[in-house]
Parts: structure tokens; sequence; C-alpha cells
């Protein structure tokens, strides 16, 4: 990762070790959770934790497995130059499993979007993405659509950040590359 932050212009990344899914109890309340999953959650929640304490406006999070589109340098200025000042969270990559709101040439509203290798949580939504994470429902990236729902979410389009492909503990299988350009809504049941 540290080389694809390199390639991208990404710096003063700070790397905050997951939380391993071979080695978390779940505790009984959250029992519909694979470890895996619930690992996964844990790890997302200890980043927004540590951002809320530090009093960080935002945080940007990436997990291992993102790749970023080779202009993403020159790209990501000319997106986020379109990104609504109301915005809570920001997705630089997603599957959308309902129509997202086109709001720019490439900014969507997220309505049902599918994510957790790439985005963006400002300090608004840090208590309730906290709240919601502590005692989760589902795994993270499914309790961000809860989010999408109450906040302003949005998403690049099309994506500047992807998922390789490879061997994937939370799917225990091995997964194609998730591209960076994706039809909406992606086929499959939510």
């Amino acid at each position: 990762m540290q080389r694809k932050f390199e390639q991208a212009r990404i710096h003063g990344v700070e790397r905050i070790a997951a939380v391993d899914g071979a080695h978390v109890t779940v505790p009984e309340a959250h029992r519909n959770l694979r470890p895996v999953d619930y690992a996964c959650t844990m790890s997302h929640l200890a980043a927004v934790q540590r951002a809320r304490d530090r009093g960080a406006p935002s945080i940007l999070i990436f997990e291992d497995d993102a790749f970023f589109d080779p202009a993403f340098p020159l790209r990501f200025a000319e997106y986020i130059a379109q990104l609504p000042g109301d915005w809570d969270m920001l997705f630089l990559g997603g599957y959308h499993f309902e129509r997202p709101v086109i709001v720019s040439e490439n900014i969507v509203k997220a309505v049902k979007t599918l994510t957790a290798h790439a985005y963006a949580v400002r300090d608004s939504v840090y208590d309730e993405f906290i709240r919601l994470n502590q005692a989760p429902p589902r795994i993270v990236d499914r309790n961000n659509t809860v989010l999408q729902a109450r906040f302003q979410c949005y998403c690049f389009e099309p994506n500047l950040v992807g998922q390789e492909s490879g061997y994937s503990d939370l799917m225990e299988s091995e997964m194609p590359e998730k591209p960076l350009r994706y039809p909406f809504p992606i086929p499959g049941q939510w």
C-alpha cells in the first residue's frame, strides 16, 4: 500500500493494525456476524474513534486491497472540486445496489452504495458512525448504507479507487477485481 500511496501522491498515511478475525471473540449479542465481519467492522470503528479523539475534521480510510486509477493524482482534484460542501461521507469507489442520484459530472449521491475500501468520514457523522458500529447489526460497509439514508453521502463516478482481486478473508474465497467503472445498479440481490 505504501507504494500505491506514493504513486497516487497521497502522503502522511498512518497505518492502523486491523483487528484479526482469526483471533477475535464476537460478543454474544453480535453472533449474526462472522468473526471476520466483526473484526473488519471493529477495525473501521477504531480508525473513526481515533480521528474523533484527535479532533480531526475528517478521516480517509483505505483497506489494504484498494487500488488507484492510474490518473488518480490528476482526477482527484477535478472530482473533489465538484463535491458539495454539505458532505458527511465520501466514497472514492463504490458498488451501487440502487441507482444513485447524479449530482455533477463525477459525483453521485449514494443511496445504497456498498463500500468500505476507500472512503472519507467527516466529523459531522463520527458519533453516529461510532454508535452504529459499536453494536453492529451488520458488517461496516452494510452499516454505511444505513448512514446514507440519514446523511449526505456521495461517491466518485467513475470510481477513482477499486478493489484488487485475490483471496478475501471476509468472503473466504478468491474474489475478482472490482473495476473502477461499474454499471449501476450492479446485478445481484440486496
